[in-house]
């Protein structure tokens, strides 16, 4: 059996279903954004984590996946965003992988370009 020699009790496993089946329906694995030409270069995971008791509070998250070496490499935390200040603002213009090439625009909507010097290749 499964279980049979584990230490896990056996009455914890429909908690950890639950709980991995509940974080697997909240996270996208985005390959293409329609304002960037092509497909993305690194992994990008997008998807909403629960908090509170009752989980009433819903905290959207954007995952980057280093481009140096994802197993090795640190996982850092950038909290960003709040009332009248979006999240995104942080990915676009601070540490996040994109910009907004503004110069190829000829006065349609911008798209997105790789920053050069994006967090996720630095190791």
């Amino acid at each position: 059996m499964l279980f049979s020699q584990s230490k896990l009790p056996l009455t914890l496993l429909p908690i950890i279903l639950v709980f991995f089946h509940t974080f697997c329906l909240s996270q996208n694995v985005i390959e293409y954004r329609p304002d960037f030409p092509g497909k993305l270069p690194f992994k990008l995971e997008t998807g909403s984590i629960g908090a509170g008791e009752k989980k009433e509070v819903q905290l959207f998250y954007y995952f980057f996946e280093s481009e140096s070496n994802p197993e090795e490499d640190p996982l850092m935390l950038w909290l960003t965003g709040g009332p009248g200040c979006s999240g995104i603002y942080g990915v676009i213009n601070e540490i996040g992988p994109f910009t907004i090439d503004f110069l190829n625009s000829n006065g349609s909507l911008p798209s997105l370009m790789l920053k050069e010097h994006a967090w996720t290749k630095i190791r």
